[in-house]
């Protein structure tokens, strides 16, 4: 949780918006090649894990699933959907992976790994959310910056993806 704290707005965050690709060409990437799109764009601790990514994205905000909108991106691959993260942003791993080189050898236990990630969404939510309620949106184009990890619910192809945010640009 210290860790998160220290580090989530001059380290965590400047990482995910210096490495931010653009979600619907890196999503190509990812269809045609997980491995290679991983080895280039992503990061993951071990092999056989899922890649999480820093990402940015614009689209027009939609009603979505519980914890999230949904945001229809033009250009997406076939059958694969996005959705942005609202609070609370739960257990997702995304920012951690994808904004730092810890891994679970940096810290005493798993449940110390995992509570890095969870302060991390905590302290996203309170930043990015503070004076922004997404579902007031509906319809208005917005862009997103933040992370994901890409990787199926079922274990097979994934056909969604939730972005962890830490920068929400309304347009106007």
């Amino acid at each position: 949780v210290e860790y998160a704290q220290l580090n989530y707005s001059h380290v965590i965050v400047p990482a995910i918006v210096d490495k931010a690709q653009d979600l619907v060409p890196l999503a190509e990437k990812i269809v045609a090649d997980p491995e290679a799109a991983g080895e280039e764009f992503g990061r993951h601790e071990d092999a056989g894990k899922p890649y999480s990514y820093a990402v940015t994205a614009t689209g027009t905000v939609e009603e979505g699933e519980f914890g999230e909108v949904a945001l229809a991106v033009d250009g997406m691959p076939d059958g694969v959907t996005v959705g942005v993260a609202i609070p609370p942003l739960g257990s997702s791993t995304a920012l951690r992976d994808a904004g730092t080189d810890l891994t679970f050898g940096s810290f005493t236990n798993q449940t110390e790994y995992q509570n890095v990630a969870i302060e991390l969404n905590k302290l996203a939510a309170a930043e990015v959310y503070a004076d922004l309620k997404l579902a007031d949106h509906i319809g208005q184009q917005i862009t997103v910056t933040g992370a994901l990890t890409w990787s199926s619910k079922t274990g097979g192809a994934v056909s969604h993806v939730t972005i962890i945010p830490v920068a929400i640009e309304v347009q106007s």
